[in-house]
């Protein structure tokens, strides 16, 4: 599996034939409108929750200009995009097969802070080596065991303990940083450099990732 990360919490999963887009928002479509507008032969877009960083209608616009393909997300991500004209399946709490890929979906709700609301969040695990929780933190997701882990490592929807906490719970050998868009790059490395730190004395790898870099190997 390859897994190279475009901005913030927007990813492209690549195993066993598939190309998977995850969570295209606004980030993307600011940072890399050119790589999202020159992507061909996706298999599917992947949509954890509707909150505009995860979930943009103009990147998705222009993903879908050049790929036929189907997007999936909980049902509020499909309320948000037929709304804009934008057709996508509903998909929560089951699993599915994208080409030969394994998908296993869990719905439970974005984690709850002082700007947020709960709302359906779709977690992801890619054929038990790919977790990407999208903004929830639930205790059920450390069922869903996996190689690596998209971490978010910045959110105003919980403070670091509770990211420490939820690393130790999944404990992943690998963890790759998302959500961390609206971070200024000088400060994010800061960041990258202390959870790389923290990651590397409980034995899990950690890739300093800001978007743009050639895919890692899972």
């Amino acid at each position: 599996m390859h897994v190279a990360k475009l901005a913030h919490s927007c990813l492209l999963v690549e195993a066993k034939g598939a190309r998977i887009l995850v969570d295209p928002g606004s980030y993307a479509f600011a940072d890399r409108s050119r790589e999202l507008s020159e992507m061909r032969d996706l298999t599917a877009v992947l949509i954890t929750h509707e909150h505009n960083d995860h979930a943009s209608v103009d990147a998705l616009k222009l993903v879908l200009e050049h790929n036929r393909i189907s997007v999936y997300g909980p049902g509020s991500v499909q309320k948000k995009l037929a709304a804009a004209g934008i057709a996508s399946e509903r998909l929560e709490d089951r699993n599915v097969m994208i080409g030969d890929l394994g998908v296993e979906v869990m719905t439970g709700l974005h984690a709850d802070g002082p700007f947020t609301e709960h709302m359906p969040n779709n977690a992801y695990c890619f054929d038990h080596t790919l977790l990407v929780p999208g903004d929830c933190y639930d205790e059920r997701l450390t069922a869903l065991a996996a190689k690596a882990l998209a971490f978010p490592m910045t959110a105003g929807w919980r403070n670091e303990s509770e990211g420490l906490a939820f690393l130790k719970k999944i404990s992943p050998a690998m963890v790759i940083p998302v959500h961390d868009g609206f971070v200024m790059p000088k400060h994010r490395r800061s960041k990258q450099e202390q959870w790389a730190e923290l990651c590397g004395k409980m034995g899990m790898k950690f890739f300093a990732l800001e978007g743009g870099e050639d895919p890692i190997e899972i």
